[in-house]
């Protein structure tokens, strides 16, 4: 669909279908096509908040673990280094990750530590003349959200148009950690400054108020 939307724009597209937690193939299928069309800019955002399988609904939330960071954590850094290894060699580039409710442990913590790796990258990639950004999008209307499990009420969600016009903007500007819709993010990152107690009684209440109102009580 978005490969489609692209040609329908006047876009090239190619579209590789590859498993992003096999991360021997994901190498692999990058390189050949880095080969072929050599990669300027990469968006790289690889995420599940269930596992991946048939049987996952049958599954205990607490043996989904692997499957979430090898998709969330691992594909994710296979995809920027494969790349960022390509480009420095040419050249010598989610809210929950501030506060997330407590259903979602296995997808927040991997949200957490994409942002200490983008971050650290930043530094890195600089002296070789590559940008890096973190693109942290709050609740946005996609077909993935409004078919989801997780219901998220219409008045929420922002339209994708203006996160792409807030992405190209600030990437034209290297701003680091692109933020939309900003108030979101506002309100997460205020929660995630309160002292531990505070934060953990609020994370309580997140967590309790989900399990009312959705019946989830392990989204992770």
């Amino acid at each position: 669909m978005v490969a489609k939307e692209c040609e329908d724009k006047g876009a090239t597209s190619k579209v590789l279908c590859v498993d992003i937690s096999d991360t021997d193939n994901l190498t692999k299928a990058l390189e050949d096509f880095d080969d072929q069309h050599p990669i300027d800019l990469l968006f790289a955002n690889a995420a599940i908040t269930r596992g991946t399988h048939d049987d996952d609904d049958a599954t205990e939330w607490e043996d989904l673990w692997k499957q979430i960071i090898d998709v969330n954590y691992s594909g994710n850094v296979c995809t920027v280094m494969t790349v960022y290894k390509r480009m420095r060699k040419r050249n010598s580039g989610q809210i929950a990750s501030f506060f997330g409710f407590p259903n979602g442990c296995w997808y927040n913590s991997t949200k957490s530590a994409l942002n200490s790796f983008a971050r650290d990258l930043r530094y890195i990639a600089k002296p070789h003349n590559i940008r890096v950004s973190l693109i942290t999008p709050g609740a946005i209307a996609t077909n993935m959200t409004l078919n989801s499990k997780f219901k998220v009420h219409p008045f929420v969600l922002n339209d994708s148009a203006g996160l792409a016009n807030v992405i190209r903007e600030q990437l034209e500007s290297n701003v680091f950690c692109i933020v939309w819709p900003f108030h979101q993010m506002l309100f997460a990152w205020v929660l995630s400054t309160f002292p531990p107690r505070v934060s953990i009684l609020i994370s309580w209440i997140y967590g309790r108020l989900i399990e009312k109102f959705h019946g989830i009580t392990n989204y992770s």
